[in-house]
């Protein structure tokens, strides 16, 4: 079977298997950096305090290690695409909760439900793949991928250029928004 043997770089490339989960971890990675590495300058621009701004990033940090903990333990027992939209879900609401003037209880849920999501990014990364390439590939595929999401790192750059045109960043978080719904669609493609 599939699981037992090696595929070539050029199998990998030309698998809807390879793509799909690709371009829908994508934007999730490129959304989480915009909002997390604007996260505590966005906190003080609302009025919050230095140390409340901090704080939400210690949130943050422990619902990612909740998140990884939960999408790992799931990973084996649950469907890969339900676990993705869970993700995806958990995404939008926090680009959602985001939007306008949120009040800091706003900010720290918004920060758990982000926390949550992106801990479960890498979890869900090495199941999907594992899974549909077997343990032979994992490397190989592994490596293909993380080159390709490498590109989120541009998220930060879009929500920061955005915010220096607008003056706030609604409009970066709706633009995350509209990459992130399509690719989570595409997710129905994913063969089991």
């Amino acid at each position: 079977t599939h699981e037992h043997r090696a595929w070539t770089t050029r199998e990998i490339l030309t698998t809807r298997n390879f793509w799909l989960p690709v371009i829908a971890l994508l934007p999730l990675s490129m959304a989480f950096g915009g909002v997390q590495f604007n996260l505590a300058a966005y906190a003080q621009d609302l009025g919050n305090s230095v140390s409340q701004a901090a704080w939400l990033i210690s949130v943050l940090s422990l619902a990612m290690i909740i998140g990884k903990l939960f999408f790992g333990f799931m990973a084996d027992r649950v469907e890969h695409r339900n676990l993705y939209w869970l993700a995806a879900g958990f995404m939008c609401l926090t680009l959602i909760g985001l939007q306008g003037d949120p009040s800091y209880l706003v900010l720290v849920l918004c920060s758990v439900s982000m926390g949550l999501a992106v801990g479960g990014l890498l979890p869900l990364m090495g199941a999907i793949y594992s899974h549909r390439f077997g343990a032979r590939s994992f490397g190989r595929v592994m490596g293909l991928v993380t080159m390709i999401i490498t590109i989120g790192g541009f998220g930060p750059l879009i929500a920061g250029a955005v915010f220096d045109a607008t003056g706030n960043y609604d409009a970066a978080f709706i633009l995350f928004l509209a990459v992130l719904i399509p690719a989570a669609l595409g997710m129905l493609g994913l063969k089991r």
